[in-house]
């Protein structure tokens, strides 16, 4: 019967792997940055209408019992001639930063657009936090 060889993880190929991961996280978070300095930089504030609201409430994973409320708010404004359809992934305990009330369906936002690139926008703070 064959002896079964005991997996050890080579630690040249763990510090690969760290090495990689952080790398690719300094990117992401050089490029979020840049992106919202762009957006301070160049934005244009405007009013959008809500075009689609979802709640979503699920578990995080199955083996541990933490739920997240997230409300997934679709807005549309208008540029020149065009309609530009634009998405924010909000936590349900931020929505007081961005609404006075719960957000309904055709209920008016404010919006900041880069005029670079219309289709990088976000929700505007009521509350500066």
């Amino acid at each position: 019967m064959p002896v079964m060889k005991k997996h050890t993880l080579d630690p040249r190929k763990l510090m690969v792997v760290i090495a990689i991961a952080l790398i690719a996280i300094s990117i992401l978070l050089v490029w979020n940055t840049k992106n919202n300095t762009q957006l301070s930089r160049n934005g244009v504030e405007t009013t959008a209408v809500i075009s689609n609201l979802k709640r979503d409430y699920r578990r995080v994973n199955e083996m541990a019992d933490i739920w997240i409320d997230t409300y997934i708010i679709e807005y549309q404004f208008t540029v020149d001639t065009d309609t530009i359809l634009g998405v924010s992934l909000l936590r349900a305990e931020e929505l007081d930063v961005y609404f006075k009330d719960l957000p309904e369906l055709r209920d008016k936002v404010n919006i900041r657009y880069d005029s670079t690139n219309v289709y990088h926008s976000q929700l505007v703070r009521r509350i500066e936090l």
